[in-house]
């Protein structure tokens, strides 16, 4: 359906309260092995795009990523 994307996605998370030293490290590492070619490889071998990127960037991708799934939930009158 045209401007409908319900892709999956997979990121790293850590507790709320982490300090963002500890944060900013894991990420930088996580980022460092994302870009390596045989990780890209293997990756796109089964059909994935990793992106990596900032821990503010993936807060900001869920928050808009639970909004969109939110109103999708009360469109369509779901309720747990």
């Amino acid at each position: 359906m045209p401007g409908f994307d319900a892709s999956i996605w997979i990121g790293l998370l850590a507790p709320a309260g982490t300090q963002t030293d500890i944060v900013e490290r894991i990420a930088h590492g996580v980022s460092d092995v994302l870009h390596r070619d045989e990780v890209l490889a293997s990756m796109h071998l089964q059909g994935l795009d990793a992106s990596g990127g900032r821990p503010q960037e993936f807060a900001a991708f869920i928050a808009a990523e639970s909004r969109k799934w939110l109103a999708v939930a009360h469109a369509a009158s779901l309720r747990n």
